[in-house]
């Protein structure tokens, strides 16, 4: 093959290969774009006052006792609770609906 044929294929093979990336880059930003945009409908909106209400993210200290004895594990302070999660004992977010800071 002769030296230009050469330089014809690499210069083939780079345009491809800048063709695949640009493609790739615009995949990418897309991505980004809708990983923005579930992040924005995700953002924590702060309410310093008023009652806590479903939905809220509330920043509690805790103890929990068993037959009247703290337990280990059962404590904790600063800790944030959303409202509705269902991941502390059941009826204990609800009893925080309402209360105040």
């Amino acid at each position: 093959m002769e030296q230009k044929d050469l330089k014809k294929i690499k210069r083939r093979e780079l345009l491809e290969l800048m063709l695949e990336q640009a493609k790739r880059i615009q995949e990418l930003e897309l991505e980004i774009k809708d990983l923005k945009s579930e992040l924005d409908s995700k953002k924590i909106k702060i309410k310093e006052s008023g009652s806590v209400e479903e939905g809220n993210v509330a920043v509690i200290d805790f103890e929990g006792f068993l037959n009247g004895k703290a337990f280990d594990g059962g404590k904790g302070e600063n800790y944030a609770l959303e409202i509705g999660s269902h991941t502390f004992i059941p009826g204990f977010e609800e009893q925080v609906i309402g209360m105040n800071k």
